[in-house]
């Protein structure tokens, strides 16, 4: 939410930038009356009360050079489930995150000259039906906090920051619902979208529709550097109608078992004008029990992910989209299938309505479910065994 400034005034050692439409005075209030909501309702460590005050100073008292952006999104509604609880049970309730996590951030860079920038990014979780933050830890920025330099040879970024995946394909192939099953969360999968900490990243620049990117993340052990650490590596092209991606993840665990998480994922898309046609595809393979980033602690297993999904603009404001998941865990000889159809329609830039269905089955004693409408008896992912789950969500998103 970047306000167009045609006046700046020296105010408590900086500047405020304000409009011609707004008083100095305004202005102040506003910039005040921000940084008190998020320190008392959001920021419960001295060190994220610093970061933040930081942040609204910087807005408030940057050089011209430099521009500062408030953003975010709220995406909240209601969903009705069957086969929670004890699995024989539905459920209707608020549901958030129906296309994507609610959250609130800042990002800003500073033009340094000759093709330089200095850029960074801190931006935070919520759930819009309690106003918590959407991580068990509290954690203050959780969805971005990295600052970095772009240049005319690449961008490189430091911090706690999204991987490969999510930045190149969760958007762009993996379509659908965050929360009525989407690809990234089957247990094996989660890496499709995953941030981490103590990370650094390398985008090169775009050439002739071609980019690739780099991606570590410290583990920080004495005596062994690979220890807990994340190696990921990627590549996309995207010219005219046709976009093509493709990442491989290596995790390996924090623990002193010295096992591995691999992850290899595809992804492909086709605009045809009248219809666009969207192809994925993700194999994983756990080399043993560890303690990775991105996944809970499992045993050695292997299993591949197929997705295929189309969106039919039937009107520039409406757009029906369907899915196709298939997911087969080898090691254990189950599957899971689930069918997706979601329809959204534009309000405004900004505002969308959101309605989504959901059907899964499991077979061969897979117990997957729906995230965040989990069977809380069968354990943090599981529905019963061969069980199914039918969703229905419904609700608004807005942008600014």
């Amino acid at each position: 939410m970047q306000v167009p400034c045609a006046y700046a005034r020296k105010h408590r050692g900086g500047y405020i930038r304000y409009s011609p439409s707004q008083s100095f005075a305004e202005s102040v209030r506003e910039a005040n009356y921000l940084g008190a909501f998020i320190l008392k309702n959001h920021m419960n460590t001295p060190l994220l009360s610093a970061l933040t005050a930081s942040v609204i100073g910087m807005s408030a008292s940057s050089s011209f050079a430099q521009s500062v952006t408030l953003y975010g999104q709220i995406d909240t509604g209601f969903a009705y489930a069957t086969h929670v609880g004890d699995g024989h049970q539905s459920v209707l309730k608020a549901q958030d995150s129906i296309l994507g996590v609610s959250s609130f951030g800042f990002k800003g860079s500073e033009d340094l000259g000759d093709g330089v920038k200095t850029i960074f990014n801190l931006q935070f979780g919520f759930n819009p039906s309690n106003g918590k933050m959407d991580n068990p830890n509290d954690q203050g920025f959780d969805r971005n906090a990295y600052v970095g330099l772009e240049t005319r040879v690449g961008t490189v970024t430091f911090g706690h920051q999204w991987g490969l995946n999510d930045d190149w394909l969760v958007g762009s192939v993996f379509g659908g619902g965050y929360n009525s099953g989407a690809a990234f969360k089957f247990h094996e999968f989660d890496a499709i979208s995953e941030y981490y900490n103590n990370a650094v990243k390398y985008v090169t620049p775009v050439m002739y529709g071609l980019q690739g990117a780099a991606f570590y993340s410290f583990g920080g052990t004495p005596g062994d550097f690979t220890r807990g650490s994340v190696f990921n590596v990627g590549a996309r092209y995207s010219s005219g109608p046709i976009y093509i991606g493709g990442t491989y993840d290596q995790e390996s665990s924090s623990s002193a078992s010295g096992a591995k998480y691999k992850l290899l994922t595809l992804g492909a898309r086709y605009d045809f004008e009248i219809v666009r046609a969207r192809f994925g595809y993700s194999h994983a393979d756990v080399t043993g029990s560890g303690s990775f980033q991105s996944i809970a602690g499992q045993p050695a297993q292997r299993a591949s992910l197929y997705e295929a999904g189309i969106d039919i603009p039937f009107t520039p404001a409406f757009t029906v989209s369907g899915d196709y998941l298939y997911k087969n865990n080898s090691s254990f000889s189950n599957h899971t299938t689930e069918y997706r159809l979601l329809a959204s329609y534009a309000l405004s830039k900004r505002t969308t309505l959101i309605g989504n269905l959901a059907y899964l089955k499991n077979f061969g004693g897979a117990t997957e479910a729906m995230y965040n409408m989990d069977n809380a008896s069968a354990g943090t992912y599981g529905a019963l065994p061969n069980g199914s789950q039918f969703a229905v969500t419904a609700g608004i998103r807005h942008s600014f």
